[in-house]
């Protein structure tokens, strides 16, 4: 379920409700609910874990900031947050162990001072689990 509006409409109210009653009715544990918000104030207001970044492919000149690839493999909008896991799936640096199928999380995503969501981010930090 998304639930979307302007500030001050009762967003974080409803999604409070929402996930009370869910609580309340004891679906199943652990809960299947999973809360996400795209700034730090609203992922504050619901309780939920850690905001989400959105950004979408784009075209520089004649060539898409992503890779050309095969029919479908990239997806056009892609989300992300802090803490979530990221595969490579490519060989960047195989003697620090950065190579195809080495696991990591990110853990700062950044933008260009005066930007923002969903304008692509500058960077993104990850953690690899076995970099050396």
């Amino acid at each position: 379920m998304i639930i979307q509006g302007t500030k001050g409409t009762g967003k974080s109210y409803l999604i409070g409700a929402i996930s009370q009653a869910l609580e309340n009715a004891e679906i199943s544990s652990p809960s299947p609910l999973l809360l996400l918000a795209p700034t730090g104030v609203a992922t504050f207001n619901i309780g939920a874990s850690t905001p989400v970044a959105r950004s979408v492919a784009m075209k520089v000149g004649s060539v898409n900031i992503v890779e050309d690839c095969s029919s479908d493999e990239l997806e056009l909008e892609l989300l992300i947050s802090k803490n979530s896991s990221v595969m490579l799936t490519s060989n960047l640096w195989i003697q620090a162990s950065l190579v195809n199928g080495a696991l990591g999380y990110i853990r700062k995503i950044v933008y260009k001072p005066g930007s923002a969501p969903p304008e692509p981010p500058s960077y993104v930090m990850v953690e690899f689990d076995n970099y050396s």
